[in-house]
C-alpha cells in the first residue's frame, strides 16, 4: 500500500508538472508569434532553483499559501487546473508583467482557447490525455538556462495544429514557370493554353515534370501522323493533357482498331480532333459503343462510320444516357424505329439532347403547332433550336395569317425556314412583313 501511495503521489507531481509546462509553452509560443515581450514570458518560464515548475511559478508570483485550496496540495490526487494557476498569478501584486501578458493574449485569442487547452490537458479521471510519444515530441528542456524551448520544426507543427486549423495551400499558375521549364516553353510555342490546361485535375503537376524530348515530343509526332494539324495541336493538348499519361503503344492500338473498321484517315483525324477523349478510351469500350449503334438503329457499316465521323462525341457519350434518350424518344414521343434511324443519320446530335428539352419542344411543336411526326423527322434540327424563338416566330406568323406548315398547301413554311436566319431574312422571306412590324409585335407579347 505504501508503494501504491508513493506511486500515486509521483504520478500526481508528473501530471502537475506537465500541465504547467503545457501552459508555459503555449504562452511562450503566442508571445513569440505576436510580438509580446519575451522577457515577460521568461518570468513565467523560469525554473531556476526550484523543485518544480509549478512551485517556481508560485514563488515568483509570491502567492499566499492560505489561498490554495485543499485539492491543490501536493498530496491531492487531482491535478490542479491551469485556470487556477492563471487566476492565482493575476491576484498577486508582484505578477503584473505576467498579468499584462495574459491580458494581451486574452485580447488576441480569447479565453476560450485556454479553456479548450485545459480540456485537452486533463481527462475526467485525472489522467493526462496525451500519450508519452506526443509529450516527448512536443517539447524539450534546454539544459543551459532550464527554460522551456521549442524547436523550429515543433513550433511550426504545433502552431499549424493549434492556432490555425485551416491551412490554405499556395496557389500558383504554370505561366510563372515557363521561363524555367523547357517543356512549358515549347508547349506555349505550339499554342497550348496553360490556363485551360491547368483546369484539368492533376495536369499541372504532371506536365511540369515531363521531359519534352523523351516524354512529350513522341506524342506530338504521333498526333501529327494520325492527321491532327499543327494549328490544332495546341488546342488539343490544352483540352486533353491526359494523353501524356497513356502508353504510346496503347494509343497506336486504338488507331489501328479504327483503321480495321475501315475508317478513312480523314475520318480518324476528325474523330481524334473533335472528340479529345476518344483516343483515351479502351478498344473494348469503343467497340461496344459502335456495336450498340449498329444493332439498335439497324445501321450499315457505312452509316456507322458516317454517324461517328459527323459526331465523334457520340462514341464518347455515356452509353446508358444514349439508351435512355432512345427509349424516351421512342416510347414517350412516339417515333418508330425507322424514324429513329432516319433522325440519327440526319442529325445525331439530337440523341445528346436532354429529355427535358426534347419533351418541352415536342409538346409545343406537336400539340400547339400541330406538326406531324413525319414533318419533324424531315428536319430534326428543330429540337436543338431555342423554344422561345419557335414560339415568337410561330405567333407572329399567326398574326399575319401565314402559319401554314402543310407541305401540300400553298404558302408552306418549313421548319428550317421558320427557325433559321436573322429576323430580317425571316420577315422578308417567310412572314412577308417588315422588321419594324415584327419588333412591335414582340413588344406586345
Amino acid at each position: 500500500m505504501a508503494f501504491v501511495s508513493a506511486a500515486r503521489v509521483a504520478l500526481h507531481n508528473v501530471l502537475h508538472l506537465h500541465g504547467q509546462v503545457r501552459l508555459l509553452r503555449l504562452t511562450y509560443r503566442k508571445a513569440s508569434l505576436h510580438g509580446v515581450c519575451i522577457s515577460h514570458v521568461r518570468c513565467l518560464a523560469s525554473t531556476k532553483n526550484g523543485p518544480s515548475i509549478g512551485n517556481s511559478l508560485h514563488n515568483d508570483t509570491t502567492c499566499n499559501t492560505d489561498k490554495m485550496t485543499p485539492d491543490q496540495s501536493p498530496t491531492s490526487m487531482e491535478p490542479p487546473g491551469i485556470r487556477h494557476v492563471e487566476e492565482t498569478e493575476a491576484d498577486s501584486t508582484n505578477s503584473m508583467p505576467s498579468a499584462n501578458v495574459s491580458q494581451a493574449l486574452n485580447r488576441r485569442f480569447g479565453m476560450e482557447n485556454l479553456d479548450h487547452l485545459h480540456l485537452e490537458q486533463t481527462s475526467s479521471d485525472g489522467t493526462d490525455s496525451d500519450s508519452d510519444d506526443e509529450i516527448k515530441s512536443s517539447w524539450t528542456f534546454e539544459e543551459e538556462n532550464k527554460s522551456v524551448e521549442l524547436s523550429n520544426a515543433d513550433l511550426d507543427r504545433t502552431n499549424l495544429r493549434q492556432i490555425s486549423q485551416h491551412v490554405v495551400e499556395p496557389q500558383y499558375h504554370l505561366a510563372a514557370y515557363v521561363s524555367e521549364s523547357e517543356t512549358l516553353s515549347q508547349l506555349v510555342r505550339l499554342g497550348v493554353d496553360l490556363t485551360q490546361l491547368q483546369r484539368v485535375k492533376g495536369a499541372a503537376d504532371m506536365i511540369i515534370k515531363l521531359d519534352f524530348e523523351t516524354q512529350v515530343k513522341p506524342y506530338l509526332l504521333f498526333l501529327h501522323d494520325i492527321g491532327v494539324t499543327d494549328s490544332h495541336l495546341g488546342n488539343y493538348i490544352s483540352k486533353n493533357p491526359n494523353i501524356f499519361n497513356e502508353d504510346l503503344e496503347d494509343l497506336r492500338v486504338r488507331i489501328n482498331y479504327l483503321e480495321s473498321k475501315k475508317f478513312s484517315k480523314e475520318s480518324i483525324a476528325r474523330i481524334v480532333s473533335k472528340a479529345h477523349v476518344f483516343i483515351l478510351m479502351p478498344v473494348k469500350m469503343v467497340d461496344a459503343k459502335l456495336g450498340y449503334l449498329q444493332q439498335e438503329y439497324r445501321l450499315t457499316g457505312n452509316e456507322v462510320r458516317a454517324v461517328i465521323t459527323r459526331l465523334p462525341k457520340l462514341a464518347t457519350w455515356n452509353l446508358q444516357k444514349l439508351k435512355d434518350n432512345r427509349f424516351y424518344i421512342k416510347e414517350f414521343l412516339g417515333f418508330s424505329d425507322a424514324e429513329l434511324k432516319q433522325m440519327l443519320v440526319k442529325y445525331p446530335k439530337l440523341f445528346l439532347t436532354s429529355k427535358h428539352d426534347l419533351g418541352r419542344k415536342f409538346d409545343y411543336l406537336y400539340n400547339t403547332m400541330e406538326m406531324s411526326h413525319n414533318t419533324l423527322v424531315e428536319w430534326p434540327q428543330v429540337f436543338r433550336c431555342r423554344l422561345h424563338i419557335i414560339k415568337q416566330r410561330h405567333q407572329f406568323l399567326l398574326s399575319v395569317d401565314r402559319a401554314q406548315y402543310n407541305p401540300t398547301k400553298e404558302n408552306y413554311v418549313s421548319l428550317h425556314a421558320l427557325v433559321t436566319g436573322y429576323d430580317l431574312a425571316f420577315c422578308e422571306n417567310v412572314a412577308k412583313a417588315s422588321v419594324i412590324q415584327y419588333n412591335n409585335f414582340l413588344k406586345s407579347i
